[in-house]
């Protein structure tokens, strides 16, 4: 009945989406379809399919383990039988989604990329979660055969219940309810008062964002499909490759929430790069010396701070990248995922603003050298240093 927090929810729905595409990847690869992976992306040679959040099967998850609990519950009266059923019903649930990911890649494969969406798309979630609960069935009949249940049931036992008794029952009954109406009623009083519309800040728009940045030349990227902006859930975003006269370019990536309160919420990019294939070598999280502002007649910088953001080097293949990626809010700059839906929270209460973004810088490690690395992170941080007192025009401090 709780939504799980995004935070949470992503930690596990991005796994089993990497978990569900290398199953069927070998799964392919067993029935002799030639497939290349990267990441979530499955290749083949007519098409190419994306198992994407939905694909992950954490509702399937979710509510096999429900299942399991309920039909636990009814089946065995031992704890640690109920336990094990609950139990068994993760690795089902993640079998069974990865035999859907593989028949739909072999369906797709042999009948057409039609196969991999549509009814028949649709259909296989039903069927794969029959069998899943089939598989759940036998996981719980093999538990009573092999250890049956031998504790002798309860007998049975009326109450006994005098006319005293039954009246104050009654009455406890009637206070009770009472109580819970008034509460109700009171939290229904307090939520319409507190419940207001968030203040929209005043701040430039991120189409307006500088193209020319000291000596860095920028050029806009191509526009993301409307799929992935949905994924995102992004109110605005800016995404340019920014190259210095030395021929360096950095990809620089802004994305804007104005809320976060209908469950649009900022997703990491320690979940969405392993996505797109790219695997995290190192991670540290290193400090910054940035100026605060620019003085608006001369462009002098003006304060210095210091700002904590996360390094990372990926890789896919033999390409290498040093990302720098840091969320920001109302003038806070934070490395934490965690401590950033902390101020979120707090934040919503003490302003009644959750606007937040999240940037991200990415430089590619040209050669093959050990200065390699080292040179795309001076890259990347002089560009931060450029490009950060800007900020304070398009997201609101």
């Amino acid at each position: 009945m709780i939504p799980v927090p995004a935070i949470i929810f992503n930690q596990i729905a991005f796994p089993l989406q990497i978990l569900a595409s290398r199953f069927g990847e070998l799964a392919l690869t067993l029935a002799g379809v030639p497939v290349l992976r990267e990441g979530n992306v499955i290749v083949l040679s007519n098409t190419t399919l994306e198992v994407a959040e939905a694909c992950s099967g954490i509702r399937s998850l979710v509510s096999l383990l429900t299942l399991a609990i309920v039909y636990g519950y009814v089946m065995d009266r031992r704890a640690w039988a109920r336990v094990t059923l609950a139990l068994a019903s993760i690795p089902v649930a993640i079998v069974t989604n990865g035999m859907r990911v593989a028949g739909t890649g072999i369906a797709a494969h042999y009948v057409g990329p039609q196969a991999a969406e549509g009814f028949f798309h649709e259909f296989s979630g039903w069927l794969v979660f029959v069998v899943a609960f089939i598989l759940l069935f036998a996981v719980q009949r093999a538990i009573a055969w092999l250890r049956p249940d031998r504790t002798p049931k309860p007998e049975a036992r009326p109450p006994a219940v005098g006319p005293a008794a039954a009246r104050s029952a009654t009455a406890a009954r009637g206070f009770r309810a009472v109580i819970v109406a008034l509460v109700l009623v009171l939290s229904a009083v307090a939520i319409s008062r507190a419940s207001k519309s968030e203040p929209v800040p005043a701040r430039e728009s991120l189409a307006t964002f500088p193209m020319q940045l000291a000596e860095w030349q920028g050029q806009s990227t191509e526009r993301f499909d409307q799929k992935i902006l949905t994924v995102l859930g992004v109110d605005e975003y800016v995404s340019r490759v920014y190259t210095a006269p030395t021929n360096t370019s950095v990809g620089l990536y802004i994305g804007y929430y104005q809320s976060q309160r209908e469950g649009d919420t900022m997703h990491s990019p320690l979940n969405c790069l392993p996505g797109a294939g790219w695997q995290p070598v190192t991670q540290e999280r290193v400090p910054i010396r940035v100026a605060t502002s620019l003085d608006s007649a001369t462009g002098n910088p003006i304060g210095t701070r210091e700002i904590v953001v996360n390094r990372f080097v990926i890789q896919k293949g033999v390409d290498k990248q040093v990302v720098l990626y840091w969320y920001q809010s109302h003038g806070r700059v934070v490395a934490s995922e965690y401590w950033g839906k902390i101020y979120t929270v707090v934040d919503a209460i003490r302003m009644n603003r959750t606007d937040a973004a999240m940037v991200r810088v990415i430089c590619p490690v040209m050669g093959g050298d050990a200065a390699a690395e080292l040179r795309a992170e001076q890259a990347a941080t002089a560009f931060t240093r450029v490009m950060f007192p800007l900020l304070g025009r398009y997201l609101p401090q």
